[in-house]
């Protein structure tokens, strides 16, 4: 989770961060922040005023209005979500940010005139404009999504649906004289019913009263959604909106807009210049000249009279391309085709008539001048690599845009999309390259090399899919085990179950055991997967699956059936009255109660809580010595939902307008207000941490709920990006957590916020069980398949009782220094360095050792295998042998010097040198005569010390020095333009070295020996550490809670790794490159292998480990387009 503000310029829209709140209110207190000049988030998607920080219990109202957030602002207005306090209900307030400025008053004014002519459930509807300062507007307040985030599940067809449904509302408020002008997504809302709502008509114009507001030659609207006939200044008309949805329909359909460009002048520029790419070309679902490409391009010629005439026309052809009828609008002929390329490339035009002149001439003359026909040759040869370099061109084009693409879909996690987009850019590549250079195909390989190893596969799994051979209703046991499948067959209900075995395909033959006469109903694994519990007649059956017989019935209608490992609760509607079955002995206890009330078990299985929801009650009965016990409250009513948090003696409530927390050995209840309301509930298993809660809504959106210590409770929205309603969740550990929407599975750390993985299965799941088995598995059935997907990572954890010593000691939840972290040495050591201890994995063995003082320096010695650590509190250097925690030796520097600030061992390890805060001094201390002296000299506080292979000394410091220090002491100064530089890395090859800094700066250097600036970069948070890759191409960049990956050759792609999980305790990859280590919210390891980035054989193992779940599309495999490109590129 990210802990900290982020500060947006209203200026030119930067945004820099997180900082911690106290830095803030610094910087406003300084005027580097200033109200009106910026705005604050802490999730970089609400923007706040600066005077939710300054003054937070400032009453925010706006006449009868109460602010409650804001939802966006533009260059004219900003928009609130508001209660109205006398009517009761919430409301989206448009408020005028400049109150003097008589043209956007009008405007203002004129957006309220034109929303309320036109009244239509699909615009949005206006309730009250007030008309003097502070101008502002009321209107409906729309709880939904902009039309490119909801359409991101959708298939061709739903797209196609709601594209249809947008063109209505549109086409009335045509027929009410009024034009949009500024139709774009971010415009349109998705309603949780899935209808879209128009807005923000703050440019309409009223087609009756051409004298409008906007002044001559002026351009309004959003560059990519402006019509060619806007930027040349010609009039509009609602051809103009049908241009705008026609590159709103070009989108949805293809992932991109038609044009775009680096600047808003270079997309007008190619609106009026240039024709788009069909959308057959981005997207091989539409077919070549289809209904469909004609018709959306179409919408988007250049001139009006040539363009889809009316909003009504595009909604018709529309319809008639959903109910496959023929379409009106017939396909340009090839004449036509040549007479607009003509006029969109006259240069082109003049020199193919120039050629065709020359040929003819050519032909006259050739009887005496043959010479003349090598050139005609020649020239006609040009004209057809010109129309193969147009296709050459096209098809690059395509590339770039789909890894445009690729950005946003990694960075939504939709993993499996970006994979098949993928495999075509390499297709493509692989049809042009013997039509490009050699460098231009090396190029464009190496940019898809690194998409795919650091933004795709990093967060690929591995996948397991098996065919289900019998139809029917089928489940798999909680440890992927075993797979069931009821079927009827011959009038006969049989459950069929398989052992699922590694690499071991379902069939007919292996079927492990068939149970017949079972009633056609339902079936379940119990939690321990020892039973198949299912109902046979009007009995519950439960079935050994070890000593393959039934052992256990229970006569009645029963409903509610809730285990742990040990029991199972049910109610028998038939008897009224409770069960308790112990699993073990399999006696069974019953509790007469009049109505049907749900149950759960504890966690520790002490005990069994029945909610009497009409008597707003629980009974609480022990297990252990069979006591009950009951509690009424209000809050335990008919809509309440309980469960156990991970203290089993605390029961979480969730009710309609307040969440609790029971007590149940002190019978107390707190509660606190809330509107988290929810049929689904999911609650952590027993750990050590804080209580974690998740919620999830009706609307798609995580709540994370989070007890106290004292009971208080407080609560956080995850980043919804579907507004598919939650259907379960589940907690796999004290870290993950999973989310079912019908068809849709995300896979979240609860402390990161964001999705590991989101992926649609494209039909309903059946069961979906979760696991932390060799990393993470997700297996669950759909109708006639068993999935499996495996996040593999291997955990480093620690004994119980060292936890407990770590926790004693508080080193493992606050005072670890993230910028200490991790050291890996080599494959078998493994180092995690807190504050006032570290942890020792040697060969997956842990040990962990405490030294009760604040070590701020640490540093690791591979030859010794030992640990340099150093505390300002004495003034001591402490080298611990770490295999055994034994305390080697210590090295006291004397008092003029023992305020250290950084200390790094020499390319031998037989020097250690030492920056004091004193005067900039450099220590050279030598560990084997154990001799200390003065190196140099550098102005500023030093942070971190690198020895180059020349012997030179690479050192940085604060506020803003890079120096190069020679053995002789003499020190030359590197130009930096960096403000408070934390860190260093330098490359193996000693070609690049790369300068990380405290504000998120990032400075790459060519030659370390003689430095050049070869690139600057902007990352969000301080740069805590660097590192280069084994052949010194790519640079690692450790900040926050993120991994970036820059490629040195083309410093401009910048790549992320392990997106989602939670990396703010350290992270750190080994030398090799081969391993990543990333310390979890509550202090374990987890080590991720990622061999395949430069082993050539583990990547294609990979490859077609993904190649399982997205197979390619023309039977080649992606490694087949490899191999080919590889030996042109050798060749």
């Amino acid at each position: 989770m990210i802990n900290g503000w982020f500060v947006k310029s209203n200026r030119d829209g930067k945004v820099v961060g997180p900082y911690s709140l106290e830095l803030v209110k610094r910087y406003i207190k300084e005027g580097k922040i200033k109200p009106g000049e910026h705005i604050i988030s802490q999730d970089s998607s609400i923007w706040r005023n600066i005077d939710y920080i300054t003054n937070p219990n400032a009453s925010k109202t706006l006449g009868k209005y109460r602010l409650l957030e804001e939802l966006g602002r533009g260059g004219m207005g900003v928009v609130y979500r508001a209660f109205d306090a006398e009517l009761q209900r919430e409301c989206a307030l448009k408020v005028l940010l400049s109150n003097s400025d008589n043209d956007a008053i009008e405007r203002f004014k004129r957006e309220a005139i034109a929303i309320a002519k036109i009244r239509h459930p699909n615009i949005i509807q206006i309730y009250e404009v007030h008309q003097k300062k502070p101008y502002f507007f009321a209107m409906t307040y729309i709880d939904g999504l902009p039309l490119d985030q909801y359409i991101s599940n959708l298939d061709l067809k739903e797209r196609l649906h709601l594209f249809h449904k947008i063109c209505t509302p549109i086409a009335f408020a045509h027929q009410q004289g009024i034009l949009h002008r500024d139709l774009k997504p971010a415009n349109i809302l998705i309603s949780k019913e899935g209808e879209p709502v128009i807005v923000d008509f703050g440019i309409a114009k009223d087609i009756d009263h051409t004298a409008g507001l906007t002044k001559t030659g002026a351009i309004v609207g959003t560059p990519i959604y402006i019509p060619p006939e806007v930027i040349q200044g010609k009039p509009v008309d609602q051809r103009s909106d049908v241009y705008s949805l026609g590159v709103i329909l070009y989108k949805m359909l293809t992932g991109r807009v038609p044009f775009f460009g680096e600047n808003a002048i270079e997309i007008m520029m190619r609106t009026t210049s240039e024709d788009p790419i069909p959308p057959s070309v981005l997207n091989t679902a539409i077919a070549k000249n289809s209904d469909l490409e004609i018709v959306c391009l179409a919408t988007l010629e250049k001139k009006q009279r040539h363009r889809v005439s009316s909003v009504e026309y595009l909604q018709t052809e529309i319809d008639n391309i959903l109910h496959q009828r023929p379409i009106s609008l017939k396909p340009p002929k090839p004449w036509e085709k040549l007479k607009k390329w003509c006029k969109n490339h006259p240069i082109h035009l003049l020199t193919l008539l120039s050629l065709t002149a020359i040929t003819s001439v050519a032909f006259v003359v050739a009887y005496n001048l043959r010479r003349h026909s090598v050139e005609v040759e020649r020239q006609a040869t040009k004209i057809i690599m010109d129309a193969q370099q147009r296709e050459v061109a096209a098809i690059q084009n395509a590339i770039d845009i789909t890894l445009e693409t690729l950005k946003t879909e990694t960075a939504t996690q939709h993993i499996f999309t970006s994979f098949a987009k993928i495999q075509l850019c390499y297709q493509y590549l692989y049809q042009i390259q013997d039509k490009i250079s050699q460098e231009q195909t090396k190029s464009i390989y190496r940019k898809l090399n690194s998409h795919l190893r650091f933004s795709i596969l990093s967060k690929f799994p591995n996948v397991v899919q098996k065919t289900i051979p019998i139809n029917g209703h089928s489940i798999c046991s909680n440890d992927g085990k075993y797979i069931a499948t009821l079927s009827r067959q011959n009038k006969r209900d049989i459950i069929y179950i398989w052992k699922n075995e590694d690499g071991i395909p379902l069939t007919t033959d292996n079927i492990f055991y068939k149970i017949y006469d079972a009633s056609n109903t339902s079936m379940r694994f119990s939690p321990n997967n020892k039973f198949i519990v299912y109902k046979k007649g009007e009995k519950l059956t439960f079935f050994d699956l070890q000593q393959k017989k039934q052992v256990f019935t229970h006569p009645g209608s029963i409903r509610f059936i809730k285990f742990s490992q040990n029991y199972c609760a049910f109610y028998c509607i038939s008897q009224r009255r409770q069960a308790l079955l112990n699993l073990r002995t399999l006696k069974v206890e019953h509790f007469a109660l009049q109505n049907f009330c749900p149950m759960m078990i504890s966690p520790n299985e002490k005990w069994l809580v029945i909610h009497h929801r009409t008597q707003q009650k629980f009974l609480i009965y022990n297990i252990q010595n069979k006591s009950l016990q009951e509690y009424t409250n209000s809050i335990l009513g008919r809509e309440c939902h309980l469960s156990f948090c991970d203290n089993e003696n605390k029961i979480f409530i969730v009710g309609l307008a307040n969440v609790g927390v029971f007590n149940i050995a002190k019978r107390q209840l707190t509660t606190a207000p809330s509107s988290l309301f929810s049929k689904r509930l999911a609650v952590a298993p027993i750990s050590t941490m804080p209580s974690y809660f998740a919620i999830g809504k009706k609307d798609g959106k995580i709540v994370l709920v989070k007890q106290s210590i004292n009971d208080s409770i407080s609560h956080e929205t995850f980043p919804n990006y579907s507004n598919v309603s939650v259907s379960q969740l589940t907690f796999v550990s004290p870290t993950f957590l999973t989310v079912e929407k019908n068809k849709i599975i995300e896979i979240h750390d609860m402390y990161a916020k964001n999705p590991i993985l989101i992926f649609d299965e494209g039909e309903s799941i059946r069961k979906l069980h979760a696991l932390e088995k060799d990393g993470l598995r997700i297996v669950f059935t759909k109708s006639q398949s068993y999935n499996e997907y495996r996040f593999p990572f291997q955990k480093l954890n620690l004994s119980a009782n060292m936890k407990k010593i770590m926790q004693s000691l508080n080193s493992f939840n606050k005072n670890l220094n993230p910028m200490q972290g991790i050291i890996a040495d080599g494959e078998d050591v493994v180092v995690y360095i807190g504050r006032l201890g570290f942890a020792v994995w040697k060969k997956g063995k842990p040990f962990y050792k405490s030294h009760l003082k604040d070590a701020a320096l640490n540093t690791y010695r591979k030859k010794s295998q030992q640990l340099f650590t150093y505390s300002q509190n004495d003034g001591v250097i402490d080298i611990y042998n770490v295999l055994d925690g034994s305390l080697a030796k210590k090295v006291r520097l004397n008092r003029q010097n023992n305020l250290a600030t950084a200390f790094e061992l020499s390319r031998n390890e037989e020097i250690l040198y030492i920056a004091t805060q004193l005067q900039g001094i450099i220590l050279k201390y030598d560990l084997g005569t154990q001799s200390i002296q003065k190196y140099s000299t550098v102005n500023g506080i030093v942070r971190k010390i690198i020895e180059l292979q020349n012997g030179n000394l690479l050192v940085v410091s604060l506020p803003s020095n890079v120096h190069i220090v020679q053995p002789n002491g003499d020190k030359v100064r590197i130009p930096a333009n960096i403000l408070y530089p934390s860190t260093i890395a330098v490359n193996h090859q000693q070609t690049f070295f790369a300068v990380g800094s405290l504000n998120g700066e990032v400075l790459l250097y060519k030659n370390a020996s003689s430095p050049q600036l070869y690139h600057t970069a902007k990352v969000h948070g301080e740069v805590q550490r660097m590192s280069f890759s084994p052949n010194g191409d790519y640079l690692a960049v450790f900040v926050g809670n993120h991994i970036y990956i820059y490629d040195v050759q083309n410093p401009t792609d910048k790549f992320e790794m392990y997106t989602g999980y939670y990396k703010a305790k350290g992270m750190n990859f080994n030398n090799r490159w081969s391993k990543a280590y990333i310390a979890n919210a509550i202090g374990e390891v987890m080590v991720f292998d990622q061999a395949y980035i430069f082993d050539k054989q583990n990547l294609r193992k990979k490859i077609r480990q993904c190649e399982k779940i997205i197979p390619p599309k023309n039977d080649k495999s992606l490694v087949f387009y490899m191999n080919r490109i590889e030996e042109k590129i050798q060749k």
